[in-house]
């Protein structure tokens, strides 16, 4: 996936990437069916696009690389108006991308990094442009 925000400029990431960040999701609109809160986002056009950080409604920590795909869903769910540490790894392949993230709640007063996401694979390639988009692959 590539990401051009002015000519001239775009983001095209490694193969292999971690990213890390403090977030606090707040309540509003979290419990809207349909409601998607993204942290950190890519998108080229519809289809060639990339939540690498997003919470579904209810709060659920989420990531989409390809707009023809399913949802990779964690089964975490983040409390509205509580500070998270949260690092989420790529890891392209082929066709597919695995993905593994940690969090850690921090407005607990011992907080303590636990995995939420382990070695799940996510159809599409975070690191493709759309031009490499292999012939076959679903769209």
């Amino acid at each position: 996936m590539e990401v051009v925000s002015s000519p001239g400029a775009s983001f095209q990431p490694p193969r292999e990437m971690t990213v890390e960040m403090l977030l606090r999701l707040s309540d509003v609109g979290k419990s809207q069916e349909g409601f998607v809160a993204s942290a950190l986002c890519v998108r080229h056009d519809r289809e060639h696009c990339g939540f690498l950080v997003a919470a579904l409604g209810g709060g659920e920590l989420a990531c989409l690389l390809d707009g023809g795909a399913e949802w990779l869903q964690s089964g975490f769910n983040f409390m509205p108006d509580r500070w998270y540490y949260l690092a989420v790894t790529f890891q392209a392949g082929e066709a597919n991308t695995k993905v593994n993230a940690y969090v850690a709640d921090l407005s607990n007063s011992t907080p303590a990094l636990r995995c939420v996401v382990e070695d799940r694979i996510a159809l599409g390639i975070a690191s493709r442009r759309p031009s490499q988009r292999r012939r076959g692959a679903r769209r």
